[in-house]
């Protein structure tokens, strides 16, 4: 039974009409020309010149750094040993 219900969920699909795409497309989209191809060389251009880029890697480096300290912080434990010991001894197994 359950081959004949994902049989059936199989040929569903063919049973639906599908709408003619070609008459949704404008015309004016036949008749244009296709797009100018446009080198990438220039497209570093738009970088910072030396000194600003200096201090864009500067302030990155900084903030790293202070990412990689929270990521710390966040690392230690959340109880500390003294009350870890003091929290054993008063369970008793």
């Amino acid at each position: 039974m359950l081959r004949l219900t994902f049989l059936a969920c199989l040929c569903l699909p063919g049973c639906i009409d599908v709408p003619e795409l070609g008459s949704a497309v404008p015309d004016w989209v036949d008749a244009s020309d296709y797009p100018e191809l446009v080198s990438l060389d220039g497209v570093q251009a738009g970088l910072p010149p030396g000194e600003a880029a200096e201090d864009l890697e500067d302030e990155l480096t900084a903030r790293a750094s202070r990412l990689r300290r929270k990521a710390g912080e966040l690392n230690r434990p959340v109880v500390d040993p003294n009350t870890r010991a003091r929290m054993s001894d008063g369970v008793q197994p």
